[in-house]
């Protein structure tokens, strides 16, 4: 993660954000776009590269899991607090934080890769401290 402030949104780029405290995944609908609205997807993870992905795939593979609804704001949003726990703690995040992170198309393997060695460090909302610290324990 750069320590430099960033901007945390271009349109013309795919993101995902984690939030530790309520052990949240958004996707955003482009992303969803770019992946033609699968049926199914299934989340990739490497820890040794810090590479995450989003994958489409057919119902049968290995990790797949329903495509969730979107939100009015244009986003899903996918639980899993185990999933989130790892990944905060591989990219030794701070659990007060959202993170966003940019993501590349590879059409080939219809998948969104995220290097999570991007994470942008999103701005410390006060009602999320409490929740995140009481789900550390």
């Amino acid at each position: 993660m750069s320590d430099r402030p960033q901007k945390a949104w271009h349109p013309e780029v795919r993101y995902i954000t984690f939030s530790f405290a309520d052990g949240r995944i958004t996707v955003f609908k482009s992303a969803l776009e770019d992946l033609h609205w699968p049926a199914f997807y299934r989340f990739l993870y490497n820890s040794s590269e810090k590479q995450f992905a989003i994958q489409a795939c057919k119902e049968e593979a290995p990790g797949s899991h329903r495509s969730p609804r979107l939100k009015l704001g244009d986003s899903c949003e996918i639980k899993s607090k185990a999933l989130v726990r790892l990944l905060y703690r591989d990219g030794r995040w701070e659990i007060a934080h959202s993170y966003r992170v940019p993501g590349r198309i590879v059409t080939e393997q219809n998948l969104i890769e995220f290097d999570l060695r991007q994470a942008i460090q999103l701005e410390r909302k006060e009602t999320n401290t409490a929740a995140a610290e009481k789900n550390a324990g």
